[in-house]
């Protein structure tokens, strides 16, 4: 069982630099399909997402509004009543989307 109020700060702690981890911000958690916990964090000045499990995988989650950032690439069209996508990606494809 995860406490949803409590910040889990670990998965981040391991891939950010001591120096540069006051810049984030926990913003809380989200479970994959596979009942994966992810926690959510935020750069305070890029305001991207970064998106950690405890098992060091990195996680994109991309809303309707996300579909067309300028890394999305594809030509798709996005509904508004689509749910996210959830998906594995390379930690330093993570960082890309979190402008960090």
């Amino acid at each position: 069982m995860t406490d949803n109020d409590t910040a889990n700060w670990a998965p981040l702690e391991a891939v950010i630099p001591a120096d540069d981890r006051y810049l984030w911000m926990w913003m809380g958690r989200a479970t994959s399909d596979d009942g994966t916990v992810i926690e959510q964090y935020k750069h305070s000045l890029t305001r991207g997402y970064l998106n950690l499990s405890a098992d060091g995988r990195a996680w994109l989650i991309r809303g309707t509004a996300d579909g067309c950032t300028p890394f999305c690439g594809e030509q798709h069209e996005h509904r508004p009543d689509s749910p996210p996508t959830v998906e594995v990606v390379a930690m330093a494809t993570a960082r890309e989307w979190a402008w960090i």
